[in-house]
Parts: C-alpha cells; sequence; structure tokens
C-alpha cells in the first residue's frame, strides 16, 4: 500500500480491482505462490534504471490495487509489461521520493531488489551533505 497511499496522498488515484478495472492484465496475485513474480519495464533516466540497469527485470507480486492516473510532481518509472504501474518517482530535485508496487523488503524479494535500500540510503547522505 505504500506506492498506492504516496500516489493517493499526492493527487493521484488507484484502479480499485486489477481483474475488473485493467481488461487482460496479468495476474498480480497468486493466494498459493507467496513468492509470485512477473516481468518489469523500466524508465530511462530514473532510479529504478540505476538500481536494476538493463535485462529482464522479475519482481514479486501480491496487489489487486494500481495507480491509475499519477499524482503530479511524479512520473511512471516502472511498468509490468501489461501496463500496469509497478514504481513511481518525485520529479522534484528536492524531494527523493521513490514508490513500488512490488515489495523489496519482503522474503521474496531478490538481492537486486535490496539495491533500492542502498541507493536510497546515497540519496539521503547527498542530500544532507548539500544541506551542510
Amino acid at each position: 500500500a505504500g506506492m498506492q497511499l504516496l500516489n493517493v496522498c499526492q493527487g493521484g488515484n488507484l484502479s480499485l480491482h486489477i481483474p475488473e478495472d485493467i481488461p487482460g492484465a496479468l495476474p498480480h496475485w497468486d493466494a498459493h505462490d507467496k513468492g509470485h513474480r512477473h516481468g518489469l519495464e523500466i524508465a530511462p533516466d530514473s532510479l529504478m534504471e540505476r538500481v536494476y540497469g538493463d535485462g529482464e527485470i522479475r519482481v514479486n507480486s501480491m496487489h489487486h490495487m494500481a495507480v491509475d492516473e499519477v499524482a503530479p510532481g511524479f512520473r511512471v518509472t516502472a511498468r509490468c509489461p501489461d501496463g500496469v504501474v509497478e514504481a513511481i518517482e518525485s520529479q522534484l530535485d528536492d524531494w527523493l521520493a521513490l514508490g513500488t508496487q512490488f515489495h523489496p523488503e519482503a522474503d521474496s524479494a531478490s538481492a537486486l531488489d535490496q539495491r533500492i535500500f542502498d541507493e536510497f540510503i546515497q540519496g539521503v547522505v547527498e542530500r544532507a551533505a548539500m544541506s551542510i
């Protein structure tokens, strides 16, 4: 709910149930498989691109809601191949904000997913150094 909450609080909205609201969408939840994964298409020149680089990316998926309209000041930086938004990032230079639909903190996350936290810490340190 982190990315969804971030998006709504900043003025965006949601699709409340992917199977009904997005015809032809891939399954984004499997109650019998907590390790359910799908591919990811990443936007260039984004934090997500710095974290994941090139090549095929697969992330865990355990949701039935999705971002519909992206909040002002944010851009979509990753999508599932079916078009469902999987990551948004702030476009403001003075606000480091990244929301992911997948769960990089979950047991089903990959070692690559953990790099999101490294990038976040690095970004905080860089911004703190700029304010001194």
